[in-house]
């Protein structure tokens, strides 16, 4: 049956609930926020996001690009502990960009670009691209161009490692969302189920090697690992 929402009764509940969330906690993000600077973020980011469940995933050797790089915060953590990784960032943010080559200074394996990842131009092909909570930041509608983007500057038989926010259990779910609006103080969020994810990567040549829980004590994740395959 039709709803007022435009859809069925179950994405109507949903929405709904997204928006009593909003509502909830959107009065209080300037305050929390006033309190957090980049170092402070860099460590939260790295308690509540096991990172080195990503850095399992990445050779020794190689390059890798992270979409939607925000601080560098991964960038950093990669190239500290892969030294012979050449890490390329993507960040649409030029503040954010800012911060993070501030941080990398000492580091010679590592590069940043202020773009629009669907945009960028690099010449090059890499080994591997991570895109670690990022794609709930942007419409629905872009989702499939980041995907083509990706499966474009990959290498054949290249890995990507696809990051999002999962729904499920319930109360993991209302944390991440929680932390996403304290940093980001936006309410835009468009999240992508597993299914959905794993349906559109095929759909640009990618097959899933593995589906694993990115879960940390409070924050629901899940992490697919996908490959380019070869055509011909």
């Amino acid at each position: 049956m039709e709803t007022p929402c435009g859809s069925n009764a179950g994405d109507c509940k949903e929405n709904n609930r997204n928006t009593m969330i909003k509502l909830i906690i959107s009065c209080f993000l300037n305050r929390i926020m006033s309190v957090f600077t980049s170092k402070a973020y860099d460590k939260l980011r790295s308690l509540i996001f096991p990172f080195g469940k990503i850095l399992d995933e990445i050779p020794n050797k190689g390059k890798v690009l992270d979409v939607g790089c925000g601080h560098g915060t991964l960038p950093l953590y990669i190239a500290k502990n892969k030294r012979n990784v050449f890490v390329v960032g993507v960040e649409i943010s030029n503040k954010r960009v800012l911060v993070a080559k501030e941080k990398v200074k000492c580091f010679g394996n590592v590069k940043f670009f202020n773009c629009n990842f669907i945009e960028f131009k690099g010449n090059e092909k890499f080994d591997t691209i991570t895109c670690l909570d990022v794609l709930h930041h942007m419409s629905r509608s872009l989702h499939e161009k980041v995907i083509k983007k990706v499966s474009e500057l990959l290498k054949p038989n290249g890995i990507f490692i696809l990051v999002e926010i999962d729904r499920h259990p319930f109360p993991k779910y209302l944390c991440s969302r929680m932390h996403d609006l304290m940093m980001t103080k936006s309410t835009d969020f468009n999240l992508i189920r597993k299914g959905v994810a794993i349906k559109m990567l095929e759909s640009y040549g990618f097959g899933v090697n593995s589906i694993k829980d990115a879960s940390s004590a409070m924050y629901g994740r899940y992490m697919i690992i996908a490959k380019k395959l070869k055509r011909g």
